[in-house]
């Protein structure tokens, strides 16, 4: 028999890590993009990663690839494992609090603090109030 604390019942959400490489003005990088769109639309918890060198480096490829939906534009190893190491430990510590913007339950102050700029930076502002304050 197993005993299973408060914590383990209470339910909440993996964010998902896509990373799509891509190589700009070609149909297979116009094919990574919609399809990097297509999945965030589809599940918001999903962090999208556009891996260019080209787009990396260019402030309108960059903005191109946020308004499609990626949340990160990059060609640098050590800032996707950063990433992916935030990533790994959302909603792991037993949190109460929830992102307003996807969803994302589970997740402490801390891990909310850090969540959403790194899910929401390139969102419209919404109105409503911060489970924070």
């Amino acid at each position: 028999m197993t005993h299973e604390s408060q914590a383990d019942k209470k339910p909440f959400s993996i964010p998902q890590l896509l990373i799509c490489e891509l190589v700009l003005q070609t149909a297979e990088g116009h094919s990574a993009l919609q399809f990097a769109r297509e999945v965030k639309r589809s599940s918001p918890l999903t962090f999208v990663v556009i891996w260019s060198a080209t787009a990396a480096e260019s402030a309108p490829a960059r903005l191109a690839c946020f308004d499609l939906g990626a949340n990160m534009v990059t060609q640098c190893v050590p800032s996707l494992e950063e990433v992916v190491g935030h990533i790994a430990r959302h909603g792991r510590q037993g949190g109460k609090l929830s992102c307003v913007a996807c969803g994302m339950q589970g997740l402490t102050e801390d891990e909310l603090w850090a969540h959403y700029p790194m899910f929401h930076c390139n969102n419209p502002n919404i109105a409503t109030r911060c489970v924070l304050c």
